[in-house]
């Protein structure tokens, strides 16, 4: 019977947040691939085949989301999707910040962040 051999891995991570060693994301990405074996007993053993497994995983200390990601025609749509939520939020969030900072300096608050 022919084994899958894994023929790419591609993985990386990072803490998210440096004061909290608990927010972090992960990934991995892996292509394995079978080699045809004719000779092999099962006939779908015979042919050649390949299999994949995606995982982004994010975590913060009490919470967990892995997204096991089915690598098809629309993952990178997906992937790029979820990017771009991200690269919203952020652009909220420095919004609020920056409104914050003002509406602060206008009532005579300290500017000292929360």
């Amino acid at each position: 019977m022919a084994k899958y051999k894994v023929e790419l891995i591609k993985q990386g991570g990072r803490f998210i947040d440096p004061t909290n060693v608990g927010s972090s994301i992960q990934w991995r990405a892996t292509l394995s691939a079978r080699p045809p074996d004719p000779s092999a007993e099962h006939e779908w053993e015979q042919s050649a085949a390949t299999t994949t497994d995606c995982e982004l995983v994010l975590s913060d200390c009490s919470r967990l989301i892995n997204w096991e990601i089915a690598p098809n025609t629309n993952t990178l749509d997906k992937l790029d999707n979820a990017i771009e939520e991200l690269k919203a939020c952020r652009r909220a969030v420095a919004e609020v910040m920056r409104r914050r900072a003002k509406i602060r300096k206008a009532y005579g608050l300290p500017s000292a962040e929360d």
